[in-house]
């Protein structure tokens, strides 16, 4: 290897630095030109200018030497710093110490723009390409799949490194690009501080569906993220390169949901409501839709037609269930699925199916017809799914409640603390607790009690005094307003809400001190609060964890506070506020591929589709390690038994396959601090740029801006005004001093 060449090395771009040598030449031609410029004539008192220029030679070649010499310098350097000069790791000119963050979310198992490879073998290429061009120094990857984590400290062995990465294999949880930075982070140290840091990402929506904030289950276990997850944003490190975002697009239908249709228990036809979603050129097709699993009898298949730029759909597939007798199963894993495309991750979605045959719920109350009203809205006839069991407000234990799905309770004033407690429990396990005030009161002092009850995240601040509207001869009973019915809890009675509200009449109830969140009113009265809403009548508050739901009725079920018991819409308001929540705790079994859920109790472990068993710390408690695979789950008490089956599946969001843009990208990611986006296979050149030692180059430009400003003051120095102004201070030659005399001798 010549000097040269080793010279040339140590700049990033050596073609810049060789233009700037180039350059040099410029000023030494201009002046060598200069001086050729004029031919010279000599004349007679030349002679006396003659003796002065040789009495001064040396003083003009020594300033026109110097003021060249700055100048040709002047060029060279910021040739040189404009090519980046820098003390590489070897040829490759790539930096000592890299850490690479590896994409191995769900988004990156679909298949690549180029077809043939996934994605993710793609981005698994790209970063062993990257560590095959260091010749030496150290290397350090992340996975970003959530939880992310460490697959290889920074490590000299590349060779090692590079074969754990290799083993990868995508995830089917989706990406944590925060959480992995954030994990870089707080794995670096001071040796490794300024290591630049890549990521090897497609960034698809799904991707970056996790950077707006958590999209999948709220129980997840936060990861470390060192300095909250940002690099690049102090001043001292370099900003994140990104490759750019793919910009491919890919067919891909997904099944986003499913959804038994149908009362609890009993029946043996159901409906199982699928929601699908498509990405792509949204061109027409079709696609076929298959619903299994042991919990039907025959699989069902479904053609699916789809019209041009149509991208969702929500399927109802009936089916038959099984004949089960008492004490089988409670519920049975169904399955939903279509046909495989550019990303199979979400062609398949599983769910649990109750299929009970009959449903308990325990009617408390202190005899009566309230208790009736409440029964007979339960189970209207012998053949109801539905059972109903009367317990003493006062005898109301866990012992009393053990097997009980749902209760009903008309008189809360005579529960007493360790009913209460148990009431609690039922939340817990995922039961509905259905509470009205008791009819023969006028200060309903037991309010208090409800802030104490585990679904109410926000306390319900009633007021303890009934409104009587029968008792003012100014006021007219009030009506329920039939846009208040949340379709979301109560469907059927939405779809016929003017015919089922209009005849009932609302003449005592409670009022709020503080509006509820709109949320969680179910149904209002056509009264104008003075805010443009209506009294609340029925409110409900779930618990996200445990499924288990409290409603609150503003309104008794007694004939001197309302007519409602006696009109149409008692039996499918009760019917139907029975069914959504209990469907809040199907809902709650429901887990997320790459969290860590919280068992509710008496729940302690779970047992995995493959037969693997996550432990938690106790009943209860948080599982302690994240759910990885895609199926039916089952929850395991202390003793081991069987009491629950979950179904996990991916976050459907976290698999999509729709490309980003760019500046979009750059948007979404302008949380993570100073990014920067590299073309795919130019990650090894740009790296090299990046291995610029950062005092050569701030020395380059500060000789350029040195130089720059020493030729302004030599030029200035040296040109002819300021021999001018030297003159006229008294600093003319002696041959102007010779001149002149001679001059005046003459004229005398």
């Amino acid at each position: 290897m010549t000097v040269a060449t080793t010279i040339l090395l140590i700049f990033a771009s050596p073609m810049l630095a060789v233009a700037g040598l180039a350059a040099m030449a410029v000023p030494l031609a201009i002046h060598l030109l200069w001086r050729r410029r004029r031919r010279p004539f000599e004349w007679g008192a030349m002679e006396l200018l003659a003796q002065a220029i040789r009495r001064r030679r040396r003083q003009l070649q020594l300033e026109q030497l110097l003021l060249l010499a700055v100048r040709m310098a002047l060029i060279a350097a910021l040739g040189c710093a404009v090519a980046q000069p820098f003390l590489g790791g070897g040829a490759g000119g790539g930096p000592e110490r890299i850490w690479i963050v590896l994409d191995d979310g769900v988004a990156s198992r679909c298949e690549s723009e180029a077809g043939g490879a996934s994605e993710f073998e793609r981005l698994q290429q790209e970063a062993a390409s990257l560590i095959d061009g260091m010749d030496s120094g150290s290397v350090g990857v992340v996975l970003a799949s959530r939880p992310p984590r460490v697959l290889a400290a920074m490590s000299s062995d590349r060779a090692g490194v590079r074969g754990r990465l290799m083993e990868c294999q995508p995830s089917l949880a989706g990406s944590d690009l925060a959480g992995a930075l954030g994990l870089v982070q707080a794995n670096r140290d001071r040796s490794d501080g300024a290591a630049p840091v890549v990521v090897m990402s497609s960034l698809r929506r799904g991707s970056l569906d996790g950077l707006d904030g958590d999209s999948a289950a709220e129980n997840r276990r936060e990861q470390p993220t060192g300095d909250g997850g940002t690099i690049g944003s102090d001043g001292d490190r370099e900003s994140v390169l990104f490759l750019e975002p793919s910009s491919g697009s890919i067919e891909n239908v997904r099944i986003a949901d499913i959804e038994v249709v149908r009362a609890p228990g009993g029946t043996a036809e159901a409906g199982v409501r699928v929601r699908l979603q498509r990405e792509g050129s949204l061109a027409a097709s079709a696609s076929r839709l298959t619903v299994s699993g042991p919990a039907l009898a025959v699989p069902v298949e479904r053609l699916v037609d789809w019209e041009v730029g149509s991208a969702e759909r929500e399927i109802e597939v009936p089916v038959t269930l099984p004949s089960l007798m008492d004490g089988g199963p409670r519920n049975l894993e169904l399955v939903a699925a279509v046909d495989p495309d550019g990303q199979t991750a979400d062609d398949r979605r599983h769910a649990t199916l109750d299929v009970r045959p009959r449903i308990l719920v325990a009617v408390s109350a202190d005899g009566g017809g309230r208790a009736g009203w409440m029964e007979r809205a339960l189970a209207p006839s012998r053949e109801s799914p539905i059972e109903t069991v009367r317990v003493e407000p006062g005898l109301l234990d866990a012992r009393a409640l053990r097997d009980v799905d749902a209760l009903t309770l008309s008189r809360p004033d005579r529960v007493g603390n360790e009913s209460w407690e148990a009431i609690g429990q039922l939340l817990d396990r995922g039961g509905l607790v259905v509470i009205e005030p008791p009819a023969g009161l006028e200060s309903h002092a037991w309010l208090d009690r409800l802030a104490a009850l585990g679904p109410l995240e926000s306390n319900w601040n009633l007021r303890r005094e009934v409104v009587r509207l029968d008792d003012d001869p100014e006021r007219d009973p009030e009506s329920i307003d039939p846009a208040s019915i949340d379709p979301r809890w109560l469907p059927a009675v939405a779809g016929e809400a003017a015919e089922l509200t209009a005849p009932v009449s609302i003449l005592r109830r409670l009022d709020f001190a503080t509006p509820p969140p709109a949320e969680e009113i179910l149904l209002a009265t056509s009264a104008d609060d003075g805010a443009g809403r209506g009294a609340p009548l029925l409110v409900a508050a779930s618990d996200p964890t445990s499924g288990g739901v409290l409603a609150l009725l503003t309104t008794a079920i007694d004939l001197e506070w309302t007519d409602l018991p006696i009109r149409p819409l008692m039996v499918p308001l009760v019917q139907e506020l029975l069914r959504s929540g209990l469907a809040q705790a199907e809902s709650a079994r429901r887990l997320a591929i790459g969290e860590y859920p919280t068992l509710r109790a008496p729940a302690v472990a779970v047992e995995t589709p493959s037969g693997s068993i996550i432990e938690s710390s106790g009943s209860g408690s948080v599982l302690e390690r994240p759910i990885s695979e895609v199926g039916a789950h089952r929850a395991l008490d202390e003793a081991g038994r069987p009491i629950a089956l979950l179904a996990a599946n991916i976050d459907p969001g976290a698999a999509s396959t729709i490309p980003t843009a760019s500046a979009v990208a750059a948007e979404r990611l302008g949380s993570l601090g100073a990014i920067e986006f590299v073309p795919r296979g130019a990650v090894i050149e740009r790296l090299a740029g990046r291995g610029v030692d950062s005092d050569l180059s701030r020395l380059a430009l500060l000789s350029v801006i040195g130089l720059a400003l020493l030729e302004l003051l030599l030029a200035r120095r040296f040109s002819r005004s300021a021999r001018e102004a030297r003159r006229d201070s008294g600093e003319a030659p002696a041959f102007l001093e010779t001149y002149t005399s001679i001059r005046m001798g003459r004229r005398s």
